[in-house]
């Protein structure tokens, strides 16, 4: 997988941001189009409550985030079924292309780089087949 810097900071900036479009082409009345918002803080802590405050992925209760699953930026919605709990480690590992995720809120499944399925170990916040998301290395 080749991406640069600049385009890997990019997505992972997008993943929760508003994009307007301001080229002529495309400006028309906002209620004349479906715009996806960014998350607002309510549902950014519903998501966190649903989730216990727990990355979904490894675990960890520090510096969370709420995740689309689907992209904001590949067409997916800022709903509750679509965003779950990371922590800035693995959010950075999905948008970097060390992660996957697939499913949807309420059944999350995550696979490395081999496509291998990861389940999660709260207990040592680790998971399965040898990776952990605290290095990039492990996950590979």
């Amino acid at each position: 997988m080749e991406c640069n810097l600049k385009d890997l900071a990019l997505a992972e900036i997008l993943c929760d941001a508003e994009v307007i479009d301001l080229t002529e082409e495309t400006q028309v009345k906002e209620w004349e189009r479906e715009i996806d918002r960014a998350t607002p803080e309510w549902m950014r802590d519903r998501v966190l409550a649903r989730d216990s405050n727990r990355c979904k992925c490894c675990g960890r209760t520090r510096s969370l985030n709420a995740h689309h699953i689907h992209f904001r930026g590949k067409g997916g919605r800022t709903t509750l079924s679509n965003l779950i709990s990371l922590c800035a480690t693995c959010h950075s590992h999905v948008h970097e292309g060390f992660l996957t995720v697939k499913g949807d809120a309420g059944s999350p499944m995550f696979f490395n780089l081999r496509g291998q399925r990861i389940q999660p170990d709260y207990e040592t916040t680790s998971m399965q087949i040898g990776s952990t998301c605290s290095t990039r290395e492990t996950i590979t």
